[in-house]
């Protein structure tokens, strides 16, 4: 009987050591798997800023089209008007030529 006891005793105190070692290494998982997790929040946040920041310029740019468009718009309207002016002008030679000739 103190036989049995002493094997049991032996038993529990293993098992006791084993809980303690997989608990443990459960803790030691978990601290890895928070550092990971930490890890992957700072990339994510990194990755946020830098879109924050690529939207910004996007809109900025758009910003900047949107105030150069009247202006191209302006200017091609300028060139069109010279250009027709060059053709009346053209064709009141080409008549004054005609009426010489």
């Amino acid at each position: 009987l103190h036989i049995q006891e002493l094997e049991i005793q032996a038993q529990r105190e293993q098992l006791a050591a084993e809980r303690k070692q997989v608990e443990a290494q459960s803790d030691e998982l978990r601290q890895q798997r928070r550092a990971e997790l930490q890890l992957q929040e700072l990339e994510l946040q990194k990755q946020r800023k830098q879109l924050v920041v690529e939207r910004q310029q996007l809109e900025a740019d758009a910003a900047a089209l949107q105030l150069q468009r009247p202006r191209d718009l302006e200017e091609f309207q300028l060139e069109e008007a010279k250009i027709q002016q060059l053709r009346e002008q053209l064709a009141i030679e080409r008549e004054q030529l005609k009426a010489e000739a």
